[in-house]
C-alpha cells in the first residue's frame, strides 16, 4: 500500500498487521503434514476464537413454541420462536420434509443482509431446496431483521434519528451499545445460533449426529464463527461472505459489528508461535505501522521480507509480471492502473529502510537473518555465522554500509 500520510495511517497500520498474519497463516498451513498436525491447528483456532468471543451465557430454558403451521409443496413449515436468553426472543421457520420417516439430517440456515430476514425469497428458496433433498432446515431471523426489528418503536415515535433505517446502522448501533458493557454483537449473534442448534436437538425428526450450518453473505460470516464456537456442528458451508479481514481492509469496505469479534486478530498476535512478516520498502507499509508491528510482536518474532519483482535493481522502464505490464519508476513498481505490483527493493535495502524508520539496528539485522531461518526450520544451516553453517554473509561497517559479500565461503568480486 502506498504512503498516504496522516489520513491513511490507521488503515495502513491494520493492513500491515493483517498482511503479516496472512503470511504466518500461509506458513503454518503449509507445515501441516499429518492428521494430528491439522487437529492441533484446529484446536488452536478454536481457542483463539473462543478468546475473542469471551464468556458466553449459561443455557436457560428455550421456552420454544410453534405459532402456526403451513403445509407447503413437499414440506411442512412451522412458525417457531424460542428464547436464546431470558426474555430475548428469536423467531425462525422450521422446514420439515413431507413424508419423513425416521430421523433426518438437519441444517441451521443463516440469513445475510435482507431486511425481511427469513421471509426473503432468496433464503426461503435455499431452505426449501434443502427440505426437498431430505433435510430438516431451521431458518433463523437475525436480530434487527424479519420479525426482530429493534427500532420499530423509535420510528413510531418519530425519534428514529437515523439509527434504525437500515440493517448496518441498526447492527452497528447495537454493537456500540454492547461494547460499552464489555460485550459484542458477534457473541450475541453466535449465541442465537447455538441456541437454534439446541432447539433442533429437541426435535424428534432430527438426527443429532448430522447437523450442519450454512449461510450467505453476512450469514456466511456467522456460519464460520458458529462452526468455530460449537463442535456439535458436523459441517459448515459458508457462502458469499468476507473471507478475510485483509481483503476487506485493502478494499476499504465497511463491515457490521457482528462480523468483527473484538480481539480476534490480537489473540493470534499473542500466540508465541506466530511471527509477522513485513515488506519494509517504504511503499507497502507506512513507517509508523512498521514501528508499531515491532512493538506488538517484539523483535524476536519479526521477519523482514522484500517481495521483490524481477525488475528489482533495474532501471526505470516497463517489465512483466504474470502476463501483466509492470512500470518501474523511481524505485516503485506499479501496474497500469496505478496499483503497487510488488517491491522493487532488495532485502538488504529493506533492512536499511527499517533502520531509517527507527528500528534498532540489531533488531533489523535479526529480522533478516536469525528469525526467518528459525521460521522455515533451517537454523542448522543459516541465520548466523558459526562453524558448520553455510558461509553466506555480508560484511558491513557499523553504519551497515556494505563492504563485502561472501557466498558459499567465497568472496565475490
Amino acid at each position: 500500500m502506498s504512503r498516504n500520510g496522516y489520513a491513511h495511517m490507521v488503515l495502513d497500520y491494520y493492513v500491515a498487521r493483517l498482511r503479516a498474519r496472512r503470511a504466518v497463516r500461509h506458513d503454518i498451513l503449509a507445515g501441516l503434514q499429518t492428521r494430528d498436525d491439522a487437529l492441533r491447528y484446529r484446536d488452536y483456532v478454536r481457542a483463539t476464537v473462543a478468546v475473542a468471543f469471551g464468556q458466553l451465557p449459561e443455557r436457560t430454558p428455550l421456552r420454544a413454541r410453534v405459532a402456526g403451521v403451513v403445509e407447503g409443496d413437499g414440506c411442512r413449515i412451522e412458525r417457531v420462536s424460542f428464547e436464546s436468553r431470558p426474555g430475548y426472543v428469536v423467531t425462525a421457520s422450521l422446514y420439515v420434509p413431507s413424508g419423513l420417516t425416521g430421523r433426518a439430517p438437519a441444517v441451521v440456515g443463516l440469513c445475510g443482509h435482507a431486511q425481511e430476514g427469513k421471509a426473503s425469497e432468496t433464503y426461503q428458496g435455499f431452505v426449501r431446496r434443502l427440505a426437498a433433498n431430505g433435510f430438516v432446515a431451521l431458518l433463523v431471523d437475525p436480530v434487527h431483521q424479519g420479525e426482530r426489528d429493534q427500532y420499530a418503536l423509535l420510528r413510531e415515535a418519530g425519534r428514529d434519528l437515523g439509527l434504525g433505517r437500515g440493517l448496518c446502522e441498526g447492527h452497528n448501533m447495537m454493537g456500540k451499545q454492547l461494547e460499552v458493557l464489555g460485550e459484542s454483537l458477534a457473541a450475541w449473534r453466535v449465541w442465537d445460533i447455538r441456541r437454534a442448534l439446541d432447539y433442533l436437538l429437541t426435535r424428534p425428526e432430527v438426527d443429532p449426529a448430522r447437523i450442519g450450518v450454512t449461510g450467505n453473505s453476512g450469514g456466511g460470516t456467522l456460519t464460520e464463527w458458529a462452526f468455530a464456537c460449537d463442535d456439535r456442528f458436523a459441517m459448515a458451508a459458508p457462502s458469499c461472505h468476507v473471507t478475510s479481514f485483509l481483503t476487506n481492509l485493502e478494499n476499504e469496505l465497511p463491515t457490521d459489528a457482528e462480523q468483527c469479534p473484538p480481539g480476534v486478530i490480537g489473540a493470534a498476535a499473542e500466540a508465541e508461535q506466530v511471527s509477522a512478516e513485513l515488506i519494509t520498502d517504504g511503499q507497502h507499509i507506512h513507517p509508523s505501522a512498521v514501528r508499531l508491528a515491532f512493538r506488538l510482536f517484539g523483535p524476536e518474532r519479526m521477519v523482514i521480507i522484500s517481495d521483490s519483482l524481477r525488475c528489482c535493481g533495474m532501471p526505470d522502464g516497463e517489465y512483466e509480471l504474470g502476463g501483466q505490464a509492470v512500470f518501474l519508476k523511481g524505485g516503485v513498481a506499479r501496474l497500469a492502473d496505478g496499483t503497487i505490483a510488488g517491491s522493487a527493493t532488495n532485502l538488504y535495502d529493506c533492512m536499511l529502510r527499517a533502520v531509517s524508520f527507527g528500528i534498532p539496528k540489531e533488531d533489523a539485522v535479526r529480522a533478516v537473518t536469525w528469525n526467518p531461518a528459525r521460521q522455515i526450520g533451517c537454523l542448522d544451516a543459516a541465520g548466523s555465522i558459526r562453524d558448520g553453517k553455510c558461509a553466506d554473509f555480508v560484511v558491513c561497517d557499523e553504519n551497515l554500509n556494505r563492504k563485502a559479500v561472501w557466498l558459499a565461503g567465497r568472496k565475490l568480486d
